[in-house]
């Protein structure tokens, strides 16, 4: 039995497909530790794992939208984190380190301590070429620039401090968002992956990890039974989109099934108005809405499309972000949705997107196509593999 110890943020789109994989370890065999915020504690128990919480205030680790100061807030957990995490490496070392894309402190920590480490990739795969190339991404970027000064600034600070104290640093800025290894497990499928050419064999596309997440038994199940559903669900960060809301109210008034809807708040449920057709709650139980939908509404998240397609459901898409943009043209490509804009995104354009991807036969083809795409790469079972043979490559029993 090997030791592994995981780092994260507490972001639900980078946890989940991580935590499926600490549960398939534990029940291999492994001691698996596993660094993350307090809110996650229960879930990271419930797989077998040993929680740990950061040695620094969570709101260090909180994931952001904008390129600079993404970067910022990541170094800076980074500067503030790395001497007690690395006392703690010291005091019980793991076999080998499993850290997210943007846990630059994980890939610092292994290569400092010469751990054997592999990256856990819950976006698509990211390198400087691939981001040069991406349109959504200089664009964001360039807008970010005028009022990202501060940001760079706290970032080369962050940068300079962690080398001065510890001789230790990320190579470049966006090295802090990618942090690559000799293994890399991207939960997508070659098909879904922009430019998989670009990828060496260090990159494994091994689909979505769709872990267990609990039921949720107070959920009015019998509303969804024999009826078309559309899902809304926006993710977990962003949801504080009052106007969105009204608008799927309004475009799905009429609407002959059951309309889902996860509006991120009490506050947000309370405020809302709708017909008896509407279940409206703060967080939805996805994965089973999902088995039962016919499209859904998404803010663009990869993980949130990919369960779509997993289960042959198409979807429409409003990204708000740059990475979410890249995902959302990606799924145009492959034809399996529409992507609206926010400002585009009235009831009379979601309502008609909503009918075009569940009545056009060719969508739906393209959904039943990426779907099992997803479903063949492998998930949580060949990841694990893969990382059994890369313990063994580097001695590790």
């Amino acid at each position: 039995m090997s030791k592994v110890t995981f780092f994260n943020i507490p972001c639900h789109g980078h946890m989940n497909p991580a935590l499926a994989l600490a549960q398939e370890l534990v029940r291999r065999g492994e001691c698996v530790r596993f660094y993350c915020t307090r809110e996650f504690e229960p879930r990271i128990t419930a797989t077998g794992a040993q929680f740990r919480p950061y040695p620094i205030d969570d709101s260090y680790v909180r994931p952001t939208g904008e390129v600079f100061e993404g970067a910022a807030r990541l170094m800076e957990a980074c500067t503030a984190g790395y001497g007690p995490l690395c006392q703690d490496l010291r005091e019980s070392p793991p076999d080998y380190i499993i850290h997210d894309s943007v846990c630059v402190w994980g890939k610092i920590l292994a290569h400092a301590r010469g751990i054997p480490a592999v990256c856990s990739v819950t976006q698509l795969a990211f390198s400087l070429r691939v981001l040069l190339t991406s349109v959504p991404f200089m664009s964001s970027l360039a807008k970010t620039v005028p009022g990202g000064t501060r940001w760079l600034m706290r970032y080369l600070r962050a940068r300079r401090r962690l080398w001065a104290e510890h001789r230790v640093a990320p190579s470049g800025i966006l090295d802090v968002f990618t942090n690559h290894e000799p293994l890399n497990l991207v939960y997508t499928s070659r098909l879904v992956q922009p430019q998989p050419e670009r990828f060496d064999s260090s990159y494994a596309f091994v689909g979505p990890c769709l872990g267990s997440r609990g039921s949720a038994h107070d959920f009015p199940w019998e509303q969804l039974e024999s009826r078309r559903v559309i899902c809304i669900s926006m993710g977990t960060i962003d949801t504080d989109l009052p106007r969105f809301y009204e608008s799927c109210v309004e475009a799905f008034a009429q609407w002959d099934g059951c309309v889902v809807m996860a509006v991120g708040s009490e506050e947000q449920v309370a405020r809302l108005r709708a017909p008896a057709h509407f279940v409206i709650r703060a967080s939805i139980p996805q994965l089973e809405v999902l088995q039962r939908a016919a499209v859904l509404i998404s803010h663009g998240g990869i993980n949130s499309i990919q369960e779509a397609f997993w289960h042959n459901v198409p979807v429409v898409l409003v990204p708000g972000t740059a990475e979410r943009i890249l995902m959302s043209r990606q799924v145009v490509r492959l034809g399996a949705g529409i992507l609206l804009s926010p400002h585009r995104a009235t009831p009379a354009r979601l309502a008609e997107a909503v009918h075009h991807v569940v009545t056009d036969p060719g969508i739906q083809a393209n959904v039943a196509q990426v779907g099992a795409s997803l479903r063949e790469a492998g998930g949580v079972i060949r990841a694990a593999d893969l990382i059994e043979e890369y313990k063994a490559a580097h001695g590790v029993a």
